[in-house]
């Protein structure tokens, strides 16, 4: 990927096992503009849990390429 792209990973489950223990990749930058919606921090990207917007829980974390 060239400097400036974007790294999404998003899932729809709050397992700790895809959720948690994730390294930020070397060369890149935590994206932390807020989401729209029901979003709350979480690590270095947002979360939202299921009584919040009546959804599963879902995971967001973002990261800009900077090298």
């Amino acid at each position: 990927m060239k400097p400036g792209g974007s790294l999404v990973y998003s899932v729809c489950t709050l397992l700790s096992a895809e959720s948690i223990g994730h390294t930020m990749p070397s060369g890149f930058t935590p994206i932390t503009d807020r989401p729209e919606g029901e979003w709350r921090g979480f690590l270095d990207g947002w979360r939202v849990l299921p009584h919040d917007a009546d959804t599963d829980g879902m995971i967001l974390l973002r990261y800009r390429r900077t090298a």
